[in-house]
């Protein structure tokens, strides 16, 4: 009997932790996207040339680098982050080295700023970025894991969402657009979005008191030319996604879910998103319909594949 126990314990175990997983598939040994992913990562501030100009901006680099334990024959997609009205990059800070920790490497542009920024010039910056991450990736002192040139995409929070749907609109070798809480812009990321024929995911927050769903992701969501999801955090607010509490309370309000659980929840969906749509990871196909106590989804199109 003492020889059975330890299995039969082991089973049971192994039936209950996928409940207890965020996100986890149904059966066990999925990961969990809402965890750090297995690369080491390295942070580098660069300036990025403007495509013909002599102007130059800059912005910051999450590199996932190899090892002898992860990245044999790995290449990584790449992803042009956009900050939100008046927020420094740094509030992103744990949200873009997570998914650089999940094998994509991230730039994120420090332009944009100002009290009346441009988010026309600032969707051409995120372009500008990934250009400058496939020209970076082929120097021989790159350090990095080695970059799809092919596997390009954008996103970003509230202004930085809706000028990646801009982005998106402009360059056709956009592969997949991922956005948190995206806010409509000037040109209109509403009317954007239906240039726009490549997947696209839209996280929102239920409590969002900035960009309400009603007047911001969900008009860019039904306008998108092709698949989309708009993902609902249930309890989340506009600012819960970044690192500081003091925008939380100070610009955007207070909501019901804290910033951890939230930061947790885009974080994984950002992740497994952009892994299902650029890398070919089924798990994380998966994992982009999964619903629980703070998600709901609703999806368009073939997004769900």
């Amino acid at each position: 009997m003492a020889r059975t126990t330890g299995p039969i314990v082991a089973l049971l175990l192994l039936m209950v932790a996928p409940l207890a997983m965020h996100g986890a598939t149904p059966g066990g040994g999925d990961p969990d996207y809402a965890e750090p992913g297995p690369y080491e990562v390295d942070i580098r501030d660069v300036d990025v040339a403007r495509p013909g100009s002599s102007e130059r901006f800059g912005a910051r680099l999450f590199v996932p680098l190899p090892s002898d334990e992860v990245g044999a024959g790995e290449t990584s997609p790449v992803f042009a982050f956009g900050h939100g009205y008046l927020a420094p990059i740094e509030v992103y800070r744990s949200t873009l080295e997570h998914l650089a920790s999940w094998g994509i490497t991230v730039v994120a542009p420090s332009s944009g700023g100002g009290l009346l920024p441009r988010h026309d010039a600032f969707a051409t910056d995120l372009v500008a970025a990934l250009v400058h991450v496939g020209t970076a990736a082929s120097a021989d002192d790159w350090r990095g894991l080695p970059v799809d040139g092919t596997a390009r995409s954008v996103g970003g929070h509230s202004m930085g969402g809706g000028a990646a749907v801009l982005a998106a609109a402009l360059d056709p070798g956009i592969r997949t657009v991922a956005t948190l809480s995206a806010a409509d812009t000037r040109p209109s990321a509403v009317v954007a979005a239906g240039a726009v024929e490549v997947p696209m995911l839209l996280v929102a927050a239920s409590e969002d008191r900035i960009t309400p769903i009603t007047e911001h992701q969900r008009p860019i969501f039904e306008a998108a030319a092709g698949p989309a999801q708009l993902r609902v955090i249930e309890g989340g607010g506009h600012c819960g996604y970044l690192d500081r509490a003091d925008l939380m309370g100070l610009v955007c309000g207070r909501a019901s879910l804290s910033q951890e659980e939230q930061r947790a929840e885009g974080q994984a969906a950002l992740t497994a998103w952009l892994r299902a749509q650029l890398t070919g990871d089924a798990t994380a196909r998966r994992h982009i319909q999964l619903v629980g106590p703070l998600l709901t989804i609703e999806s368009k199109g073939t997004a769900k594949a």
